[in-house]
């Protein structure tokens, strides 16, 4: 995403709905650093038909709490009926979201879930559902009540990791943590070089 043209992630957007249409939630990245852009963007996004958008804080500026809160509720209020999905990712935004920063974020009615990819705060936020941001965390997210992942393995090892979600779903945790420690070294192998 952040290597491609607005027109080009509408581009993509609109091949994947119409290859995958309702089969799938597709979720659509529509954030940056730049709030009126990620408002333009989310608008455009949901025109062309996304599910939801996925926005994370604002790389670059570091933004105090309100104005991750700005950011965010401005976003959200352009296209109210557009669900959100923050995404906590502090080694690339250079700035994490507290838990109860999060929680406060919950409380907008459209935003529905965290992407969290900070494993050290990986846990149930009121308010929000949990969405592993991180291969390694994704049956821990599980176990805390998470509802899945926006995770890079599925790549290489989507069958892998379904089965590990099936599994767990079903009640099989034991078979879960086997697959799942089976692809462990799919997941560091995704780390080697920036993925």
């Amino acid at each position: 995403s952040p290597t491609l043209e607005d027109v080009e992630k509408l581009e993509l957007l609109e091949a994947v709905l119409e290859e995958v249409g309702d089969e799938a939630t597709i979720i659509f990245g529509s954030g940056s650093n730049d709030t009126r852009h990620s408002v333009a963007l989310t608008k455009a996004g949901a025109a062309a038909g996304a599910h939801a958008s996925l926005i994370a804080n604002p790389y670059y500026n570091l933004p105090n709490r309100a104005g991750i809160i700005g950011h965010f509720k401005t976003i959200a209020e352009a296209e109210p009926d557009l669900p959100m999905v923050l995404y906590n990712v502090p080694t690339r935004t250079a700035v994490n979201m507290p838990v109860d920063l999060l929680a406060e974020l919950g409380q907008i009615p459209n935003i529905t879930a965290v992407k969290q990819a900070n494993n050290d705060d990986l846990g149930p936020i009121p308010g929000l559902e949990l969405l592993a941001g991180n291969d390694e965390v994704f049956l821990e997210a599980l176990k805390l009540g998470g509802r899945g992942g926006i995770l890079v393995a599925p790549h290489i090892a989507g069958d892998g990791m379904r089965e590990v979600w099936e599994m767990f779903q079903e009640g099989d945790v034991a078979g879960a943590e086997a697959k799942n420690n089976e692809l462990k070294p799919v997941y560091a192998a995704m780390g080697v070089t920036t993925n």
